[in-house]
């Protein structure tokens, strides 16, 4: 192998040469997974939740579930995805503050964030 650089380090009375060469060796170990009972090779497939197809590495692309401001959560109390202002964030916060039966109220009483026209407050009146 061929030096690339050299040099040293040194700390008051102690030098220590140093020499920098090319080239290297890479080592992998791949692990594969298998069935306990017979230790068979266990493949994965890439399929869509929605229709069971698989799906090529080329068209899988990385996303992310966002609740948009006023949207009602699938969840028992029918939270409501809400923003709040700064100063309402405070310990002991809870989501169950936020349900669809109380959300018109806060809406009335502070108006929404997000809402500019009185036809987007209408459709919040209307779904809850």
């Amino acid at each position: 192998m061929k030096v690339i650089w050299k040099g040293s380090i040194s700390s008051g009375l102690v030098n220590i040469p140093v020499r920098m060469f090319t080239g290297g060796q890479s080592h992998n170990l791949d692990f594969d997974i298998l069935r306990r009972e017979d230790l068979r090779e266990i493949k994965y497939k890439r399929v869509c939740k929605d229709d069971d197809k698989e799906v090529p590495w080329e068209d899988i692309v990385k996303g992310q579930t966002l609740a948009a401001p006023y949207s009602v959560r699938p969840k028992p109390m029918a939270t409501v995805s809400t923003p709040l202002k700064w100063k309402e964030l405070k310990r002991g916060l809870s989501p169950e503050n936020f349900t669809k039966k109380n959300m018109l109220k806060r809406l009335e009483r502070l108006g929404g964030i997000f809402l500019t026209e009185s036809s987007e407050r209408e459709w919040i009146s209307r779904s809850v």
